[in-house]
């Protein structure tokens, strides 16, 4: 990002100037005991990250259709430091009357432990979108060949990359080493066409827009079937995915194994986007809350303004969510003997 200052500094003039449509939702669309205790309160987006990313537009799009349609006063505030805590405890962490709202992947939340914090102590308000993870590496890679069996990923950090590059490599029976400490994709992406790393792990947008750009090639799609999207590239998990073709020849339970490993894998890496409540809000509010942002997600302002930048909606709602975040919790669970594998087989 710090490569493209110029790019954040547009998108946010950009995000500024949404202008939202006469057919947008307005507070009249809220119940009005909902509208009434909304009416004139300050709400506060917290973003993870500087600005110019990905969740700084959606939550930038997202404020004046939340504006709008709650009667509120929207701003967004970008918490950067400690990989996301910081900007997760100040949202776990507000009173009861502070109207704040994050902005986080489920899976990211739930790797958060330690912060006296469960991972599903924050309320969930909706989801964003939903997104598949991939790998995105020097052109001419061939991850089913043998000779592809030893391999150099480019990563933040081992916690933020042990699944989708460790638990994912060890489900093609790979091996990984890990160069960690880049500052974000960019970065990355200069590291690859250097060569000094193979791959990286992100998101299936963001594999598109770095193949588009002719910085990398996407290599593989952690799903369960192809993308649509990224036609032609193999998939990690099911009967037709890239781990059971590598494992065919396998004994059948060391076979078994590996599917079983790309599975987890495709479940613990989906990322969902969610908008999540301070734990300490009274259930008025948090359910007040609750109704104008599912209002505003299904805006189709919210969606043109964020698409527009670049930026899919598919949004969902706090029931949704709130499922979401129980299943990755107990996949999680289940996960934490091959967390442990991943991290041990992974060399920094």
């Amino acid at each position: 990002m710090h490569l493209m200052r110029t790019s954040w500094l547009a998108a946010i003039a950009a995000a500024a100037l949404v202008v939202v449509p006469d057919t947008a939702h307005s507070a009249s669309d809220l119940s009005p005991s909902c509208a009434a205790s909304l009416k004139g309160r300050r709400v506060t987006l917290v973003v993870p990250s500087a600005p110019g990313g990905g969740y700084d537009i959606y939550m930038r799009s997202f404020a004046p259709v939340l504006e709008h349609s709650a009667g509120v006063s929207a701003r967004v505030s970008n918490i950067t430091g400690g990989g996301g805590r910081a900007a997760l405890l100040r949202v776990a962490d507000a009173p009861a009357d502070d109207l704040a709202i994050l902005i986080e992947n489920a899976s990211e939340l739930i790797f958060r432990t330690g912060l006296g914090h469960a991972p599903d102590s924050l309320p969930a308000l909706g989801i964003i979108v939903t997104e598949a993870q991939g790998w995105v590496g020097r052109p001419g890679l061939d991850l089913a060949a043998d000779h592809a069996a030893s391999l150099v990923a480019g990563g933040s950090s081992l916690e933020a990359n042990v699944i989708d590059v460790g638990m994912a490599s060890m489900a093609l029976g790979h091996s990984v080493r890990l160069i960690t400490g880049y500052a974000g994709s960019g970065e990355i992406t200069a590291a690859i066409a250097r060569g000094e790393v193979d791959l990286s792990g992100r998101s299936v947008p963001s594999v598109l827009k770095t193949q588009l750009s002719g910085a990398a090639e996407a290599l593989l799609v952690l799903s369960r079937a192809a993308d649509p999207a990224l036609p032609g590239v193999p998939w990690l998990a099911g009967p037709d995915g890239l781990a059971a073709q590598r494992a065919a020849a396998l004994p059948a339970a060391d076979r078994a194994e590996r599917l079983r490993i790309a599975d987890t894998v495709v479940e613990l890496t989906t990322e969902s986007r969610i908008l999540f409540a301070p734990p300490q809000l009274s259930s008025e509010t948090r359910a007040c809350l609750t109704e104008a942002v599912e209002i505003a997600l299904f805006d189709p302002a919210f969606r043109d303004a964020a698409e527009a930048q670049g930026r899919p909606v598919a949004p969902g709602t706090a029931a949704e969510a709130t499922e979401v975040m129980a299943r990755k919790i107990a996949a999680f669970a289940q996960a934490a003997p091959l967390l442990k594998q991943a991290r041990a087989a992974v060399q920094p």
